[in-house]
């Protein structure tokens, strides 16, 4: 049950959704780590100038769990990719990702079950989620260098290797799956945590990936020096526009 409104300073945004409904009000899922770990839930409407939003409600998560992005399903469902916070502050959820064991999962909610654990989605670091209606789940798993499709009719799961540590995810619009990640050890992504750096300098790359074949193509990548850590790439407007996890710039390149 939410417990009520944010405070004005309650919202530490991270994962989000645009759900498209057609016509406008659109439902925006956000993740948030500020106030309660949450799904808020807004309504968007676009104006000639910003668009106005409004806040709905929120979807607390369960106990210990932190989620990482979100989607909304076409039958009101809403699916996050989630950790699972042990031990001693984060250190213990830490020694997992480095070790590969398995930290979280894609949990789904529905008004009248709650939240439910997806068969079949544990992974190392769950971070990136997107679906292709109501039955196919994609997830990043970000410590395996991996993505991860699950078959929510059948229970079938099928996994592809990539070049980095995938982080976020979108579509194409022909389709495909566009793939943002860093590249390197995951010793060296931590070391950009302390949050002041202004370029990470990681290598990143951004790749594209078939839902169907699951078959991995090269779209571009970077050496860090300039823009490191890339952890989304969104296709707007003509353009492909590269965001970072560590720094204060964007990337924009003429759409491959």
């Amino acid at each position: 049950i939410c417990p009520g409104p944010l405070p004005a300073d309650g919202l530490a945004p991270h994962g989000m959704d645009l759900v498209d409904e057609g016509k406008p009000p659109w439902i925006l899922l956000v993740v948030n780590h500020g106030a309660r770990e949450a799904i808020e839930i807004y309504d968007v409407t676009p104006t000639n100038g910003p668009p106005t939003l409004r806040w709905l409600g929120c979807v607390p998560l369960p106990d210990g769990f932190a989620a990482n992005d979100v989607v909304g399903l076409d039958d009101g469902e809403i699916v996050a990719t989630a950790t699972g916070f042990t031990g001693t502050g984060n250190v213990l959820t830490f020694v997992r990702i480095l070790l590969g064991i398995p930290t979280g999962d894609a949990l789904d909610w529905t008004v009248e079950d709650g939240w439910r654990h997806v068969e079949g989605s544990a992974v190392g670091m769950p971070n990136g989620i997107a679906a292709r209606g109501d039955d196919r789940l994609f997830v990043a798993d970000w410590s395996g260098s991996r993505l991860v499709r699950i078959d929510r009719v059948t229970g079938a799961r099928a996994e592809v290797a990539l070049p980095h540590h995938p982080d976020n995810l979108s579509w194409t619009v022909d389709g495909r799956l566009l793939v943002a990640g860093q590249i390197g050890s995951i010793r060296a992504t931590l070391g950009c945590l302390d949050g002041a750096v202004r370029n990470c300098g990681q290598p990143w790359s951004v790749v594209t990936v078939d839902p169907d074949t699951l078959e991995v193509t090269p779209v571009v990548e970077g050496d860090g020096r300039d823009f490191g850590a890339a952890s989304s790439a969104v296709l707007f407007e003509g353009s492909l526009v590269v965001g970072t996890w560590a720094g204060d710039r964007v990337l924009r390149y003429p759409a491959p």
